[in-house]
């Protein structure tokens, strides 16, 4: 069990963490772990990984399904995040990690073609109101015995880009700053099994990794502190040992101002503290243009909805 597990226990009563461990998605996760602090929780937390590993099941059959279609008619697509993960199995089953929906990237100018397709599976376009911060994204529902399946399309992989930016994608460097940017840039560390799905990846492709191809994917997409701040977290509450040459150049072994605002309670608790969630979300971002951006354009979204 990592150390951030270890000072949750110590340090907050059960039934609060059993209701945060709902909200980060992790109680299967520890079930599966055999987690020793879980003792009369056991068979609830076991419920969840049934329950979990129950909807996974129907998700990957369903992407599975698209994924032969898309092969036949040549249509390009890519699998993100948690699609990605399981079926590249960094998990030691595919109850412990939860899939929420199934993120793919695709082609743009396919996007008519993959729509139509989605139709005939039985998929029904989730509307919403366009903006810069959403307007690379197309998401898509069905509902199969009471269990509602989302499929999201990605033209581009983060709103900041000028580019759509597919080819870094190619490689497991890009993914990994991908999903650091996932959870850092966009979503402030609001889950921590985002935090877990690293954990996992980087572990297992410690020594394959091309670290000097993460530093610069990281620069060129502007997702630095993104990259820094997980490696960061990874390295302090996670014991995850990495080379000289990532702690020297991130900084990793250095205090820095911020460093008590991003901590294992933040991680936890996330935006219940207002200010404290804004700053985080300031600190995460290269350029603070762009999160001036950002809200500016989120705000004249509202007014306009």
């Amino acid at each position: 069990m990592n150390n951030l597990i270890q000072y949750y226990y110590r340090n907050y009563k059960q039934d609060y963490l059993n209701l945060k461990f709902n909200v980060h998605a992790i109680e299967g996760y520890l079930y599966s772990r055999n987690d020793p602090y879980l003792k009369e929780y056991l068979s609830t937390f076991k419920n969840k990984w049934i329950r979990q590993r129950y909807q996974n099941q129907v998700y990957i059959l369903e992407y599975q399904k698209l994924k032969s279609i898309l092969k036949k008619e040549k249509l390009y697509h890519m699998p993100l995040k948690g699609i990605w993960i399981l079926e590249n199995n960094y998990y030691k089953n595919i109850g412990e990690r939860k899939l929420s929906d199934i993120d793919l990237y695709i082609n743009k100018n396919e996007y008519p073609q993959i729509k139509n397709i989605l139709i005939v599976l039985g998929f029904s376009e989730i509307i919403q109101t366009k903006w810069w911060g959403n307007n690379y994204k197309y998401e898509f529902t069905k509902n199969i015995n009471g269990l509602e399946i989302i499929i999201e399309l990605h033209t581009k992989i983060f709103f900041h880009i000028t580019n759509t930016g597919y080819e870094y994608l190619e490689s497991l460097e890009g993914k990994i700053v991908h999903l650091c940017g996932h959870l850092a840039f966009q979503h402030t560390f609001s889950k921590l099994y985002w935090l877990f799905d690293l954990y996992h990846i980087v572990s297992k492709e410690m020594n394959i990794l091309r670290w000097r191809k993460i530093i610069q994917i990281s620069r060129e997409l502007k997702l630095e502190k993104s990259v820094q701040l997980t490696l960061k977290i990874l390295q302090n509450y996670f014991s995850l040992k990495l080379p000289a040459e990532i702690i020297e150049y991130y900084e990793l072994n250095v205090t820095k101002w911020y460093d008590q605002y991003l901590t294992p309670a933040f991680l936890l608790t996330g935006n219940e503290n207002f200010l404290n969630y804004q700053l985080v979300k300031f600190i995460t971002k290269d350029k603070i243009s762009i999160s001036m951006k950002y809200y500016f354009l989120w705000f004249i979204n509202k007014l306009k909805s």
